[in-house]
């Protein structure tokens, strides 16, 4: 009959487009709700003298780290893995902590890993609660950094390959501010151009650049060039190890800012708390 041959190929497509579908979605393999918790240190040596100042204002000039730490999440809101059309929404605080202002002698502090020489590697957690050098992080921190935003992808890069990504634009909106200072938080807002990692060894990395605004500049507070590299991959377990260069310049002769960050990033679906 005339409707016989639409029906067998309705029944054909039935049949395999689940195995395509579950196929295409390999390159994708982010969760819809991403959240986990980090700890590391911020190298500011190449930061602009207005954030060292600001982030350290008893340090002296020359080798500026800090200890940071914080929670960020990323959720789907729209789209589907096999579908390069997504908005995300994500958010991510710091907290930092200068050096000198944790006492490695006092009760329960000595297992807190910059106590242990600043060794960041599974034997620093191992057998202790991550949770507790959060909490340890959050109560004595001096500066507060965070930001909040949304993330369209619109475009599938290397699909087939092993490191799949997805090129995004976002809208980022975000303040610092520290304990003790003079005025409210400051704003940091900025427009990306980026592409992020979605599968492979390096899943969630990413690389972007844009521009913005940082009030914590004394001149040209808007229009400044933003850029941020991350790189992440697995460490052991539910622990992944991160790198982060982020720079902050207005191409001229005004101030630039350079930091970098290293540290280990903690998956909430797969940590245990706890001894």
């Amino acid at each position: 009959m005339w409707y016989a041959m639409p029906i067998r190929t309705f029944t054909l497509l039935a049949l395999f487009l689940p195995s395509i579908c579950c196929a295409a979605e390999t390159y994708d393999a982010r969760n819809d709700f991403e959240v986990s918790f980090y700890f590391g240190l911020a190298i500011d040596t190449f930061a602009a003298s207005e954030k060292r100042l600001y982030l350290n204002p008893d340090s002296a000039s020359g080798k500026q780290e800090r200890a940071v730490g914080g929670i960020d999440f990323e959720y789907r809101l729209y789209g589907k893995p096999a579908n390069p059309f997504q908005l995300w929404v994500y958010g991510d605080s710091m907290h930092g902590m200068r050096s000198a202002e944790i006492d490695c002698s006092a009760n329960g502090n000595a297992d807190f890993f910059l106590c242990r020489q600043g060794r960041l590697n599974y034997q620093t957690f191992r057998g202790r609660d991550p949770a507790a050098d959060l909490l340890l992080m959050i109560r004595n921190a001096s500066s507060l950094e965070g930001m909040t935003g949304l993330r369209f992808e619109f475009l599938t890069l290397n699909k087939n390959g092993s490191d799949p990504g997805n090129l995004y634009f976002k809208a980022q909106a975000g303040f610092l501010d520290v304990a003790g200072s003079p005025g409210g938080a400051l704003a940091e807002h900025q427009l990306a151009l980026g592409a992020i990692a979605t599968n492979g060894f390096f899943q969630g990395s990413y690389i972007e650049g844009g521009w913005g605004r940082s009030d914590l500049f004394t001149t040209h507070r808007h229009g400044r060039k933003k850029m941020d590299a991350f790189l992440t991959w697995k460490f052991v377990g539910a622990i992944r190890a991160f790198a982060q260069v982020t720079v902050d310049t207005d191409l001229g002769p005004g101030s630039d800012s350079i930091q970098s960050y290293v540290g280990l990033d903690f998956d909430l679906r797969g940590v245990s708390f706890g001894k």
